[in-house]
């Protein structure tokens, strides 16, 4: 009983070392597989840089052969209307005058909605206001 084991065992044992030496040969065929297929691929960019050159020049695709970049607006459009500057006071200042000497962050909220988070952070930058346990307060300048 105990020879028939060793006799499975071997036989086991040479089917795995088939087994890698047939799986070595593949990975080595895939290797030359691949680096050949490098070779033919290099060899299209290439023909395709090539291509690219005597069809367009240095520039690229749709621009001038000297390759530059034509600046500037063209002949006859006109510059787009710009929105003139806002007047006034900055609406952070106007917001901050209307508040009482200590304030909650819903105060800020309800006075300048969407803008609030913005003027709490120019406040605190210009050292017009203090966090406090309750909320802000007012810092006299």
């Amino acid at each position: 009983m105990a020879r028939r084991r060793k006799g499975v065992v071997r036989n086991v044992l040479a089917f795995v070392a088939q087994a890698r030496a047939a799986a070595s040969k593949a990975l080595q065929n895939l290797r030359k597989e691949i680096s050949a297929t490098r070779k033919r691929l290099e060899a299209l960019i290439a023909e395709e840089r090539s291509f690219r050159l005597d069809l367009f020049g240095t520039g690229g695709p749709g621009r001038p052969r000297g390759g530059g970049k034509k600046v500037g607006r063209p002949a006859g459009r006109k510059a787009a209307a710009r929105k003139p500057r806002r007047k006034g006071t900055p609406k952070a200042d106007t917001y901050f005058k209307k508040l009482p000497k200590a304030f909650t962050i819903d105060q800020v909220r309800k006075l300048a909605g969407k803008a609030s988070g913005i003027s709490l952070a120019q406040w605190s930058r210009a050292k017009k206001i203090k966090k406090t346990a309750s909320g802000y307060e007012k810092v006299a300048a």
